[in-house]
């Protein structure tokens, strides 16, 4: 079976895509609304060449980072 599937068989088609500058609350609601865990970040709207990916687990553990240390700075 490994031999018959190339990744175009199991890849999923993502419509949506941001740019490097987009607030990452506006990259948030576009995955929530979509019900995506990843977006595709590209370099620009009109050329759409990959320049990396945005994670929802990523953006959950980074911003759970940030809220202990704003709560831990603020307790001292």
């Amino acid at each position: 079976v490994r031999e018959l599937l190339v990744a175009y068989d199991l890849m999923e088609n993502c419509s949506e895509s941001i740019t490097p500058g987009t607030p990452l609350q506006e990259a948030f609601n576009i995955m929530r609304k979509a019900q995506l865990g990843f977006l595709p970040v590209v370099e620009n709207k009109s050329i759409s060449k990959l320049v990396g990916f945005l994670d929802h687990h990523v953006i959950n553990e980074k911003l759970a980072r940030e809220l202990l240390r704003r709560q831990q700075a603020a307790s001292v």
